[in-house]
C-alpha cells in the first residue's frame, strides 16, 4: 500500500510540475540566424528557394542520413513544396508562399500533415556580386497549452536556434564552393 501511496504522490507531482512547465512554456516562437556568404546572392538563392538542393546543406538532412526530402512543384516559384520523413526529426512538409528573387521568400512550414498551429519561415539575402548576407527566421504562432511544457522543459528555442545557425553555416559552405567553382 504504501509503494502506491508513493507512485500516487510521484504521478501527481510530476503532473503538477508540467502544468506548471505548460503555463512558462512559450505560446509563440521566434527563431533567428544571420550569416554572411562569401558568394553572391544569385549563387545562394538558388540554394534555398530549390527544396531539391536542401538535401545539400540542411542541418535536418545531416542529422538523420535516412530522411526521406522530396520535393514537388517548380523550384523557386510560389507553390513549390517538399515533403520529408523522418523517424528522428518528425514529418511535415514546407511551401513557398510568396519570393521576390534574390531577396526573399516567405514559406508555410507544417511539421506535421495534421497540424493546426501556423507556423512561417522568412528567408532575407541582400547583398552584392562578392557577398550575401543572409537572415532566416521561424516564427510559429499560438502553441497549444499542452506543448508549451515540452517546448521549455526540451529548450526546444536553443536546439532550433542551434540548426538554424548550423544550416546557414553549411548553406555558405555549399554556395561558397560553387562560386569559387565558378570562378575558375
Amino acid at each position: 500500500m504504501r509503494i502506491l501511496r508513493i507512485i500516487l504522490y510521484v504521478c501527481i507531482g510530476t503532473s503538477v510540475l508540467y502544468t506548471i512547465l505548460c503555463f512558462l512554456g512559450p505560446v509563440n516562437m521566434h527563431i533567428q540566424a544571420a550569416h554572411t556568404i562569401n558568394a553572391p546572392v544569385s549563387t545562394v538563392f538558388p540554394l534555398v528557394s530549390d527544396f531539391g538542393q536542401w538535401k545539400e546543406w540542411s542541418p535536418w538532412k545531416q542529422q538523420d542520413s535516412t530522411m526521406v526530402y522530396v520535393p514537388e512543384g517548380t523550384p523557386g516559384m510560389v507553390g513549390h513544396r517538399a515533403h520529408w520523413t523522418s523517424r528522428r526529426e518528425g514529418n511535415g512538409y514546407q511551401m513557398i508562399t510568396a519570393l521576390q528573387p534574390n531577396a526573399f521568400i516567405d514559406l508555410d512550414v507544417h511539421f506535421s500533415e495534421a497540424q493546426t498551429v501556423r507556423a512561417e519561415s522568412k528567408w532575407f539575402f541582400s547583398g552584392d556580386s562578392t557577398r550575401t548576407d543572409v537572415r532566416w527566421e521561424l516564427m510559429v504562432y499560438e502553441e497549444p497549452f499542452w506543448v508549451r511544457g515540452l517546448l521549455l522543459g526540451f529548450g526546444v528555442e536553443g536546439v532550433l536556434d542551434g540548426y538554424y545557425k548550423k544550416g546557414l553555416k553549411e548553406l555558405g559552405a555549399v554556395a561558397e564552393d560553387r562560386f569559387s567553382k565558378s570562378r575558375q
